[in-house]
Parts: structure tokens; sequence; C-alpha cells
């Protein structure tokens, strides 16, 4: 069963104790240029509803739910059932952050996922087909490197398989035994999603 989020039928050392603290500033995380965003339509500026999504996902999951700090710069539907946290009961060790579930392209109201957790956990129910009424396995198109993280590309089938992620394009990172990943719905958004899939895994580190 998915909690919070119902799918709709339609196509997340020890120290000496006389040693100085650290002074040192926390290294920033690289950003975006104004331009960048705007040609890959990404923000900075996370909606409350996104936070929301996030909140729910963190009571029901059992690894860290990572909420992205850099998003798709669309409008974000409150329709009930279209949007918020899927954390399944058999298997809280993943997330997924869902938003316009079904697309809605004529408002500009696309779909798109974010998620994250155990990598063995993420490759069983996120990239296969096993718990999908219609079958169909993602497939891995490339893996590339980019600013020192391997980032794995992967199509989904067209819904209705491919399950939530039907007709998407994701990018995919692992950091350590845990993998993230943002899943935006069509090829064109690819850029975005490695993007988004980048500064997921800076907050996992």
């Amino acid at each position: 069963m998915l909690a919070c989020l119902a799918f709709a039928a339609v196509g997340c050392v020890g120290s000496d104790s006389d040693a100085e603290p650290s002074t040192q500033p926390a290294e920033e995380k690289p950003r975006l240029d104004s331009t960048r965003l705007q040609e890959l339509e990404l923000t900075y500026e996370v909606p409350a509803q996104v936070r929301q999504a996030c909140a729910e996902a963190r009571r029901l999951a059992v690894v860290r739910v990572i909420c992205p700090p850099l998003v798709p710069d669309v409008p974000l539907t409150r329709i009930e059932g279209l949007w918020g946290s899927m954390v399944i009961d058999a298997e809280p060790r993943f997330y997924m952050l869902s938003f316009n579930n079904g697309g809605l392209p004529s408002d500009n109201k696309r779909h798109w996922i974010t998620g994250g957790g155990k990598a063995s956990v993420v490759e069983k129910w996120v990239l296969t087909d096993f718990q999908n009424e219609v079958r169909g396995d993602p497939e891995l198109v490339r893996t590339t490197n980019v600013r020192g993280r391997p980032v794995s590309i992967y199509r989904f089938p067209p819904f209705p398989a491919g399950g939530p992620n039907g007709g998407h394009w994701a990018a995919f990172v692992q950091v350590g035994d845990e993998i993230v990943f943002a899943s935006p719905h069509g090829r064109r958004y690819l850029g975005g999603a490695v993007e988004i899939a980048l500064a997921l895994a800076e907050e996992l580190d």
C-alpha cells in the first residue's frame, strides 16, 4: 500500500578535549547561475507544498528523506491524489515525492518525481517492473560523470508501464549505500533532472 499519495489512473569520532573547535565555514554547495536556471526551467525557491510532501515522507520512511533544494520551476496542482509522498508500507527504505501526477500539460504542470533510499531497494522497487501491473523495465541509456559524480540516465517505458515513472527520463546518483534520483516526464527535461539529482546528492554527503 502506498501511504499519503494515491496513484491516479493517468498517464524522495572522538577528539582531544583541549582541541580548538573548527572555525572554518562549511563548504558552500555549488549553485547554478540565473541563466542556467532559466535554460533548465529550475528554481532554488522551493514551494511550501514540496516541503510538506517531504515532511510526510519523513514520518513514514526509515531512511533519510532529502527534500530537493532545486526543483522544476512549474506550477503545482493541489488536487488530492495528484501530489505528495509515496512510501510503501512493505518497504519503507525508499521514498518518492511526486508532483503534478498525470501531467496537466496545458497549465505547464508537468509531472516530476524525486526520491531516494537504500541503493539495493531503489534498484529493486524503482528500476525493475516487478511491482507494476503493466510490465516493462526502465532502460539504462548511459552513465556519465558530472562534476566528479557518476550519473546514471534511465528511460522508463511509456505509461501505463513504468509505474509512476512511466514516460519519464531520470537521473540516478549513488552516494555510499544510498541512491537519490530525479525523474521528470519527457526527455526534454533530462538536463534539469541531472542537476536536481546532483543537488540531492550534495545534501546526502
